[in-house]
């Protein structure tokens, strides 16, 4: 995944630790999370989700670091089960987070699981949060640019098909990619490939 995908979500993970006033314990995970001390993150998060004191938006947020943490440490088949309990939570659910969660399980050879989550994160708008902020009684419209998280996704979503043995959805996949990005000629190779199928 991207630098600026990375920078973006602890950002975002960072600027709603202080709209919402969440508690020291997820503002000190966030920290480290920017600071690349992916471990010393998890250990905080648990912390925060163990103590029986957090709020439902505490516990999204540490949920949601939490998973950005084990994506870091590589360990995938945890990642798409913690951002899955961030929106549970009631958290904010960002491209990025279906990113996140689709590229995890790419990582772990489930490619269903993958194109599954860049389906719904394709699905949301590609310039932040539509008429609301992160959360339900935000009124504050948070802006933030995922077009490169959709690029991203998009692309993948091609990949997943191919995976999967399925050239006519890989092919649609492709044509729909160049609707959106008509110069990138290796997809228009691809799908020309793929028409051959």
């Amino acid at each position: 995944m991207g630098r600026i995908v990375k920078c973006t979500l602890i950002g975002t993970l960072l600027s709603l630790c202080l709209l919402c006033g969440c508690a020291n314990k997820v503002e000190e995970g966030a920290d480290l999370l920017e600071k690349k001390d992916f471990e010393g993150a998890v250990k905080v998060f648990e912390q925060v989700l163990s103590d029986g004191k957090s709020s439902s938006v505490q516990e999204a947020e540490a949920y949601r670091g939490l998973g950005m943490a084990y994506f870091e440490l590589g360990q995938y088949d945890k990642v798409g089960e913690c951002l899955e309990k961030a929106v549970e939570a009631g958290g904010w659910k960002p491209p990025a987070l279906y990113n996140l969660i689709g590229v995890s399980a790419m990582r772990q050879g489930d490619y269903t699981a993958a194109l599954a989550a860049f389906e719904e994160g394709v699905a949301l708008p590609a310039d932040g949060w539509s008429e609301q902020g992160a959360f339900p009684w935000q009124e504050e419209k948070v802006a933030a640019d995922y077009s490169e998280v959709m690029r991203e996704m998009r692309y993948n979503r091609i990949v997943c098909h191919e995976k999967l043995f399925e050239w006519q959805q890989a092919y649609l996949a492709a044509t729909e990619y160049l609707e959106y990005y008509p110069d990138d000629e290796a997809v228009r190779h691809e799908a020309e490939f793929l028409e051959t199928r």
